[in-house]
């Protein structure tokens, strides 16, 4: 089952909200098929089982991250890097939770499921 999911940020009075730029304070956004909205957002949901992670294409975030990343560079390393850090802590724990998610939960001990 697939849901798509979209979420609004509204810009705080420090914010600024000029669409053309892409770094526009508001943090890392996602527009993906099935969800639409802020990176840590989509963690949340997920962890909520509000959305299911196996339908999340985690390589498609990555890269909207990196064009994000690039943009937020070229304004000044700092928040970049502070940025890719927060972004580095997320993606492990999707990852872990999509691993967890797709293996096989079988509890047998590896041995005894290859006896005939």
């Amino acid at each position: 089952m697939t849901k798509n999911v979209a979420a609004v940020r509204v810009p705080t009075p420090h914010e600024t909200s000029d669409a053309s730029n892409p770094v526009n304070g508001a943090g890392f956004t996602l527009n993906l098929p099935n969800f639409e909205g802020p990176f840590d957002l989509l963690l949340t949901l997920i962890t909520r089982r509000k959305l299911d992670i196996t339908d999340i294409a985690l390589a498609e975030v990555t890269d909207e991250f990196l064009e994000y990343l690039h943009a937020l560079y070229s304004q000044g390393t700092e928040r970049a890097l502070d940025e890719a850090s927060d972004f580095l802590v997320t993606a492990a724990t999707l990852l872990e939770l999509k691993a967890a998610r797709l293996l096989p939960q079988n509890h047998e001990p590896l041995d005894q499921m290859w006896l005939f």
